[in-house]
């Protein structure tokens, strides 16, 4: 190969070189998609939003729910999930009359979307049910062209236990972290 062959070649792989480090800086990077739940904040198990509920004549049951809110930047969007784990000891079948978790996407404590999730079938079903945790059981869809900034995930647990003659419990769940 003579001489101004490899000079040619190898001032064609600089510029190649240098052309993609120039697109490469150009374009802006954006900021990492991202999810924020209550379980992201620093505290002691058993942590936010856990509820010991004593079913009557039937056992207990106990409630761990996590509340988030997820953000994807390109398309920009926003939504608000919440995860349910459970355990228990039931001894009667079907101690709830219902069980309905509510989410609801909030920017600056304005309610943007809302979702209720009817729980009931798959509560009465433990043990035969196999517990889905982790697994988002609530969610709202997606807001789009969502603006940055003051983004949580909030929502509400309305429960009524068969037999106990009281009526619907409400919980008022600890909303997510804030996501821009």
């Amino acid at each position: 190969m003579s001489r101004k062959r490899r000079i040619a070649g190898s001032m064609a792989a600089l510029l190649a070189v240098l052309a993609s480090l120039f697109v490469a800086t150009a374009t802006q990077a954006s900021a990492a998609d991202k999810v924020w739940c209550n379980s992201n904040r620093t505290e002691p198990p058993p942590g936010e939003n856990y509820k010991f509920v004593s079913l009557p004549h039937a056992g207990y049951v106990v409630l761990m729910i996590d509340q988030c809110v997820a953000r994807v930047e390109r398309p920009s969007q926003r939504a608000a999930f919440s995860t349910l784990r459970w355990k228990g000891d039931y001894t009667i079948s079907d101690p709830f009359r219902s069980f309905k978790l509510t989410i609801r996407l909030e920017r600056a404590d304005k309610v943007e979307k809302t979702h209720t999730c009817d729980l009931t079938a798959e509560m009465n079903d433990y043990p035969a049910t196999p517990n889905p945790g982790g697994a988002p059981l609530c969610k709202t869809s997606w807001l789009g062209k969502a603006p940055r900034y003051q983004w949580t995930g909030d929502g509400v647990l309305k429960y009524d236990l068969r037999d106990d003659g009281i009526g619907t419990y409400t919980w008022n769940l600890r909303g997510s972290p804030e996501i821009y």
